[in-house]
């Protein structure tokens, strides 16, 4: 039908939920053509009034009490499945784990020495996992082998999160910040004491799980991911771009992400941007709803939730393609990935990210897995949009723009407009609302951060972090940051002025480079504003911020749990030092 469009073919889907046996697929190369044609789009839409929800989960059932003295239940899933991730009564569970800054790991060349020998004794000790932070950095490493006191860890895993850069290493730079102490060890049936809390034997098929005060499995909705994309959109390469494809209105749930139980583990560079080896290079958290070479598609109006990767990516010199209108939450890695990482080399317009456009998104609960992660995070981008978003509850950064701690790359004119971003970098530290890194232009390409309003962060409000350069900061409100409410570090040719705060920044200070005369310019600013009755002028920039009214129904899609715990008893996390 589509080889030779003269209109828009739409596609309906009725309501109800579509259990994937694999991912829904669409693709472009040199034998499959599901593209639109003729300038015309193929429109996958949910039916008038009708709500289809594409899931790429499993329905775990049949639970009985294993342990009655642990309260653990257990079922049984097919033979070969793996999941990172359960979902129970729309709550997601937390893998089995210990107890924060556990004691007595010290860290060795391979691995670490520990002082529980009890450990070597227990089942499946290859997929125990070693979870770290590390200021900006949230890292995994798998466990090879315990024996006696000695934990060795799985290589090349250990050697990329865990090794001090040195000359003429081709890793040399990824561990600025390591794995050098223990926040706690994950996916042990040892470590299942907790209620709330599950493990799978991926061995034998066993799913355990502690019920939460007044959780009833004999009635309970258990779902376990799956599939780790649920929808693949993907062109073969550069010149078989897919393209002319929408989404519309349609609700994506339950994937998952295995790579970080390989020997890889999770070596986090940055904001869900990896290393790995063999060549050296960096790759993305992967995400669970995938556009790969797209071009002029539209993904708008559609909810995606309870995924074991990042939401939505849009990879590999995507151009001219809208986010719009989206409400995305409980999401493991990034809300939205935009472009690519690795191709400030480029120089063919054809190959780059050009054009893109974010807009009028709800995103909240990302990083629920990976702490690095952000709500929007665009790599190396040419005339990006990311306007009237509404992101909260962030482990690290709300929105992050730009790559690459030097002047390389071709980013520029990319535009941060009218944002809300509220109560982020929970977690990890060296953050912000709203942060860049790398070039974002020329002097005749100026990027623009303008309306935005930035509050409740716990490191900084607007950051420009290093060699950001050639943007405009101006018309944003940012209230109630634990750090500068705008912090540039080592940029060069930015203005920040005709902003407002609710504090006073220390002068910006050019530091630690060997150019002198960066051309920083921090003016007119209206600092010390009373977050609780605002001046008219920043009123103004905070009504505005945001999403639009026309959109203001999206924050509606989130589903709650179908359960709330009963004197659950639990405290929230927390990254303090032990006295």
């Amino acid at each position: 039908m589509n080889g030779a469009m003269t209109g828009d073919i739409v596609v309906n889907l009725k309501g109800g939920t579509y259990s994937l046996k694999s991912p829904f697929q669409l693709k472009e190369d040199a034998t499959t053509h599901d593209s639109g044609t003729g300038g015309f789009n193929v429109i996958y839409r949910a039916a008038p009034g009708e709500t289809p929800i594409l899931s790429g989960g499993i329905a775990v059932t049949g639970w009985t009490l294993f342990d009655p003295a642990k309260k653990i239940y257990r079922a049984k899933v097919p033979a070969g499945i793996y999941s990172r991730q359960l979902f129970v009564n729309n709550r997601r569970a937390d893998r089995a784990r210990g107890p924060l800054e556990p004691d007595g790991w010290t860290k060795t060349e391979t691995g670490f020495t520990i002082t529980d020998t009890s450990m070597q004794h227990w089942g499946n000790i290859s997929d125990i996992e070693v979870v770290s932070r590390s200021s900006w950095k949230h890292l995994r490493c798998g466990i090879a082998s315990i024996s006696g006191t000695t934990v060795t860890m799985k290589m090349p895993g250990w050697l990329v999160s865990s090794k001090t850069p040195r000359p003429g290493h081709p890793f040399n730079g990824a561990g600025v910040q390591q794995i050098n102490k223990v926040a706690w060890i994950e996916n042990a049936l040892e470590l299942l004491k907790t209620p709330g809390q599950w493990y799978l034997d991926r061995k034998s098929g066993d799913v355990y799980y502690i019920p939460l005060p007044g959780e009833d499995m004999a009635k309970a909705s258990v779902v376990m991911p799956v599939l780790e994309k649920v929808l693949d959109v993907s062109g073969a390469d550069f010149d078989h771009a897919i393209h002319n494809v929408q989404f519309k209105g349609i609700t994506f749930k339950f994937g998952t992400w295995l790579g970080p139980s390989g020997d890889m583990g999770y070596p986090d560079n940055q904001s869900g941007v990896l290393w790995c080896s063999n060549p050296p290079a960096v790759y993305k958290t992967a995400a669970n709803i995938s556009f790969q070479y797209a071009h002029d598609c539209v993904f708008e109006r559609n909810v995606v939730a309870n995924m074991g990767g990042s939401g939505v990516d849009f990879g590999h010199g995507p151009q001219r393609n809208v986010i719009r209108g989206n409400c995305l939450y409980d999401i493991s890695g990034n809300g939205i990935f935009l472009g690519e990482f690795d191709d400030y080399k480029g120089t063919n317009a054809a190959k780059q990210s050009e054009g893109n456009v974010v807009e009028n998104n709800y995103i909240t609960l990302v990083g629920r897995e990976y702490e690095d992660c952000v709500g929007i995070c665009a790599g190396y981008n040419r005339h990006l949009v990311v306007a009237h978003n509404e992101i909260s509850e962030c482990p690290y950064s709300g929105i992050s723009v730009g790559w690459g701690w030097s002047d390389m790359g071709y980013g520029f004119q990319n535009d941060i407009l009218n944002n809300h971003v509220q109560k982020c970098v929970l977690v990890l530290r060296d953050a912000a609302g709203i942060y860049t890194l790398g070039n974002q232009g020329d002097k005749d390409h100026i990027s623009v951060w303008k309306g935005n309003f930035v509050h409740d962060s716990s490191a900084n409000g607007l950051y420009a972090d290093e060699c950001s350069s050639w943007m405009d900061i101006t018309g944003n409100v940012v209230f109630r940051v634990r750090g500068k409410w705008a912090s540039p570090h080592i940029p060069h040719d930015i203005r920040i002025h005709h902003n407002y705060s609710d504090k006073t920044n220390p002068p910006a200070k050019n530091t630690k480079v060997s150019k002198t005369d960066r051309h920083i310019i921090m003016d007119n600013n209206v600092e010390n504003e009373n977050p609780d009755s605002p001046s008219a002028a920043a009123k103004a920039i905070i009504d505005a911020a945001g999403l639009q009214p026309e959109f203001a129904d999206i924050k509606n899609k989130v589903v709650k749990p179908d359960f709330e715990p009963v004197n659950s008893g639990f405290e929230p996390k927390t990254t303090k030092k032990k006295k």
